[in-house]
């Protein structure tokens, strides 16, 4: 079920309240759960609009130091952005962390399944700010840089192809959403 299958099925309101409702669906969906994972909203077009951020990449590695019993945080590269901003220094960002990845799935957590090395997938991520670095003389520049390219996921990860890739813009371009037409 898609959320703007679900505002669409309500288009005998006036258009002026199609548009607060599909603000609000998208502001509640953002501000309660940050993440589709484990509720009803689990289509691409719903994981791109209730992400903060988007972007394609392909898997590269196990990240390094992350031990094998714990969860898989692993390391993206090529990529190539949709929505949101990713948090790093002036340069270019080559490659990020993302995690949770685990041999077996679990939607409630939102770990993925384990995603085959050198194929390209849409992510749907927020920023891993659950141990945010402080400023410190003891932390160096590049420990600070590392932290900042960490990601968490905000719904399970979706191979890389044409059609998914046009879901994809379709909900992260939207110059007139909420608007009637």
């Amino acid at each position: 079920m898609n959320v703007l299958d679900v505002v669409r099925c309500m288009l005998g309101l006036s258009c002026r309240w199609y548009g607060v409702l599909t603000l609000w669906i998208c502001i509640v969906g953002m501000v309660t759960s940050e993440r589709t994972c484990g509720s009803d909203f689990d289509d691409i077009g719903s994981s791109a609009l209730l992400a903060s951020i988007v972007v394609e990449g392909r898997a590269r590695r196990l990240s390094d130091g992350v031990a094998q019993s714990q969860s898989g945080v692993i390391v993206f590269d090529r990529l190539r952005l949709f929505k949101g901003q990713l948090v790093d220094s002036v340069s270019e960002v080559r490659s990020i962390q993302v995690g949770y990845f685990d041999v077996i799935p679990d939607n409630e957590a939102c770990v993925a399944p384990l995603p085959q090395l050198r194929r390209s997938y849409v992510l749907f991520l927020h920023q891993n700010d659950s141990h945010t670095i402080r400023a410190s003389t003891n932390i160096s520049n590049d420990a600070r840089s590392q932290h900042s390219r960490r990601y968490r996921l905000s719904a399970f990860p979706v191979r890389s192809s044409r059609r998914n890739i046009n879901i994809v813009l379709e909900y992260t371009n939207c110059s007139i959403c909420g608007m009637c037409q």
